[in-house]
């Protein structure tokens, strides 16, 4: 009995704390209000950006940044060009690398520079973004994240709980 009884208090307690860091996934479409024929985008055309990121620095309360480290990656999508983290050029003074921009826990926008060849860039501050591509120009504004789960805690601790319930039910018998 007082083995179960000391079983069931850890399950509890391991309930009681949840992780609270995870790797999480959010994708950021963003609408295109501008264009003169950049990137080979009109008005109203989207574009993507997928970052993966640990989210145990945020603290969900007020204006945040978190900067992606070596674990962390982005990959936008505009229009027929792709990039990335490796191709992000930091601003004079801001060499902190590619910035998530949180307001109370949610994802708002994403701070990344990049220049490629032919005085061409893309720029994202916050929620909005814009580039010039062959000397053509567009520019836009992300709107909602969509949060992909990445259910790692989960597949961790079920193993777990199943082997305190088996463990105690072999203690009954």
């Amino acid at each position: 009995m007082n083995k179960l009884k000391t079983l069931l208090i850890g399950a509890l307690l391991l309930l009681a704390n949840p992780l609270q860091a995870a790797m999480v996934t959010e994708m950021l479409t963003g609408t295109v209000d501008f264009s003169n024929g950049g990137f080979g985008l009109s008005v109203g055309d989207t574009i993507s950006a997928t970052v993966t990121y640990d989210n145990a620095p945020l603290t969900g309360s007020g204006i945040e940044t978190l900067y992606l480290d070596s674990s962390d990656t982005v990959t936008i999508t505009v229009g027929l060009l792709t990039f990335d983290e490796t191709q992000y050029i930091p601003f004079p003074g801001d060499p902190d690398g590619v910035g998530l921009a949180f307001n109370d826990g949610q994802l708002e926008g994403l701070l990344y520079f990049a220049t490629f060849p032919i005085e061409s860039f893309f720029d994202s501050f916050w929620d909005s973004f814009s580039g010039v591509d062959n000397f053509l120009s567009m520019n836009g504004t992300w709107d909602s994240p969509v949060v992909v789960p990445v259910p790692a805690a989960f597949w961790l601790f079920a193993p777990a709980v199943l082997g305190l319930g088996l463990t105690a039910r072999r203690s009954l018998k």
